[in-house]
């Protein structure tokens, strides 16, 4: 526990030295739901590659990454 309080730290003073905006997004249904339509696609963690009914095909970290940044947009 002590390593994720010194982490937050690190960010806080990142955040005010550089004047940026650190923003806490909980991980979880971020590899799980498409970043083009929102269905959660449930996968095992060995499967890399997302696919969706919708259509959109991806990497998993790809589309986690893009989920993540929806949320802090």
């Amino acid at each position: 526990m002590q390593r994720g309080r010194n982490l937050v730290f690190g960010l806080q003073y990142f955040e005010k030295v550089y004047g940026k905006t650190v923003v806490a997004v909980a991980q979880k249904y971020t590899s799980v739901d498409c970043s083009t339509c929102g269905n959660t696609v449930k996968k095992l963690l060995s499967v890399r590659t997302h696919i969706c009914s919708c259509g959109g095909v991806l990497d998993r970290n790809h589309s986690a990454a893009l989920n993540i940044l929806g949320v802090v947009a």
